[in-house]
């Protein structure tokens, strides 16, 4: 009988015939000597040492069996093209605060491509808002380390980053450094105490305001103390200083965070003696038969130190027998120290003792000082 050729629905219910993966030629030495080894027992079987030889085979079998997996397992080690996945890095200044025009931008790259001449390292300015500039570009060198030297900066914030750029072309882009140009002297504003005060403490502070995480050195130039603050982020600071006696030039040297540079200087005066306060009048002795007349009186004020006091406030009273008593308004001494009020003394006194009196007030206390006057 022909046989017949089998249907399309007969082939459709076999799968196809996958041969597994052929042994190398190692493999099949190993098998070779495997099968000999087999026939070798075999023929000492009649002898009484099957035992010791299956204890052999058994073992020579293992190992070969071993061998043969892992030849039929290996495959052949791929080889993989290096991929340059790392991006180079700017290293961040530790005060990125300056006031110079350029800076040096030092750059780390990856070691996968030191020395090779096909790659370069592109320096961008990418400000938010602004279009990114590319502001130099360097081939690599031998080492990981680059150097872009000079390079300018805008007033204001300068967001730098860089990239590496290669046969493919630029690749990712570091992460972002901020250099922040500022060439302006800080402001300095003092709020305590005011120039030209007086004090009657050892010490005083300054407290005012200025750029923040400024630096401040106060120095008084009458004891040469000193002493150091820093002003927080909200430009506020507050600085002690020792005070001598008498007069106290105390400047304040502020320095921001890019190193510019300002100074204010203000003046206190320390007294630790009452005030001297000394009346003097025109005349003392009044007569009822000349009135009314016109009295001046002076008041002279000094501080502990014995200078001359100014801004001083001065309170004059005039006290006559049958007269109502005269009251001047608060009178300032002037740059010397001396404070005047003329007054007219009306008819209709009574003959005997009146007074003149002054009151001086200054920041770091009071004073006084009184005359008799003798009515006839």
């Amino acid at each position: 009988m022909r046989p017949v050729a089998p249907t399309s629905t007969r082939l459709s219910r076999y799968g196809e015939i996958r041969r597994g993966p052929r042994l190398p030629a190692g493999a099949k030495l190993l098998l070779v000597v495997a099968i000999a080894c087999l026939a070798v027992t075999v023929a000492l079987f009649g002898t009484g040492t099957f035992g010791r030889a299956m204890d052999t085979l058994l073992g020579g079998i293992g190992g070969i069996v071993d061998q043969v997996g892992s030849a039929v397992g290996a495959s052949p080690s791929a080889t993989r093209a290096q991929v340059v996945t790392d991006v180079p890095l700017i290293v961040a200044p530790v005060n990125p605060y300056v006031n110079t025009d350029t800076v040096d931008i030092k750059v780390t790259i990856p070691t996968a491509v030191v020395g090779k001449s096909t790659f370069r390292v592109r320096l961008f300015d990418t400000l938010t808002g602004k279009t990114a500039a590319v502001l130099a570009e360097l081939p690599v060198g031998k080492t990981a380390e680059l150097l872009f030297p000079g390079i300018a900066l805008t007033a204001g914030a300068n967001d730098l980053q860089v990239a590496l750029v290669g046969p493919d072309g630029e690749g990712g882009r570091s992460s972002t450094v901020t250099y922040v140009l500022d060439q302006v002297s800080p402001k300095i504003t003092i709020t305590a105490p005011k120039d030209g005060s007086a004090t009657t403490a050892d010490t005083v502070t300054i407290k005012g305001t200025t750029q923040p995480a400024s630096t401040i050195i106060a120095r008084n130039e009458a004891n040469s103390a000193s002493a150091a603050a820093k002003a927080d982020k909200d430009g506020i600071f507050s600085v002690a200083i020792a005070t001598a006696e008498g007069a106290n030039a105390l400047t304040l040297t502020v320095t921001d965070p890019a190193g510019n540079v300002s100074s204010v200087t203000i003046h206190v005066t320390k007294g630790t003696a009452r005030l001297g306060v000394v009346l003097t009048g025109t005349t003392y002795k009044l007569k009822t038969s000349t009135l009314p007349t016109s009295v001046t009186f002076t008041a002279v004020v000094t501080g502990g130190d014995g200078s001359r006091v100014a801004a001083a406030t001065a309170l004059f009273t005039v006290s006559i027998p049958g007269l109502q008593a005269i009251i001047s308004p608060q009178i300032a001494t002037g740059g010397d120290g001396t404070a005047r009020f003329t007054t007219t003394i009306p008819a209709g006194a009574q003959g005997g003792s009146g007074l003149a009196s002054v009151l001086v007030t200054t920041a770091s206390g009071t004073g006084t000082d009184r005359q008799t006057l003798t009515v006839q």
